[in-house]
C-alpha cells in the first residue's frame, strides 16, 4: 500500500488595509507546524498576480489596530474549526514582533475572556 499523507488545508483569510497608501490586500494564513496541534499564524501583503505573500513589506497605511482586530476575528473562525490547538505568531523581524506585541497588548482585553494568551 502506498504511503499517502493526508492533505492539510491551510486556513486562509483575505482582507484589505485601507489608508493613505491606498487599498492593499492582506492575507492571514494558518500553517500547521511539525508540533502536533500547533499552528503558525503568518500575516502579510498578498499579491494576487504573483500569488505571493510578502511578510517583509512595511505598509504603513495607518490602520495597524484595525488590521490586528481583523486578524483577531480570524482567530474565532480558525478555532471554531480547529479545537484544542495552539496558534503562535511571530513577526518577520524583531521590530515587527515588537510592533505586534504592542498592538496586541492594546486589544488584549477583548480576547482574554475567549482565549488563553501567552507571551
Amino acid at each position: 500500500m502506498p504511503n499517502i499523507k493526508p492533505y492539510i488545508q491551510k486556513p486562509i483569510y483575505d482582507f484589505y488595509s485601507q489608508g493613505p497608501k491606498g487599498i492593499i490586500l492582506k492575507r492571514a494564513v494558518y500553517q500547521i507546524t511539525s508540533e502536533p496541534n500547533v499552528w503558525q499564524l503568518i500575516i502579510g501583503d498578498y499579491d494576487k498576480n504573483l500569488n505571493k505573500l510578502d511578510i517583509y513589506n512595511v505598509t504603513n497605511n495607518n490602520d495597524r489596530e484595525k488590521i490586528l482586530a481583523t486578524v483577531g476575528v480570524t482567530l474565532y473562525s480558525f478555532f471554531s474549526k480547529k479545537h484544542y490547538t495552539m496558534v503562535y505568531a511571530k513577526g518577520s523581524t524583531r521590530a515587527r514582533t515588537r510592533l505586534y506585541q504592542m498592538g496586541i497588548s492594546m486589544i488584549l482585553d477583548e480576547y482574554i475572556t475567549d482565549f488563553d494568551v501567552y507571551g
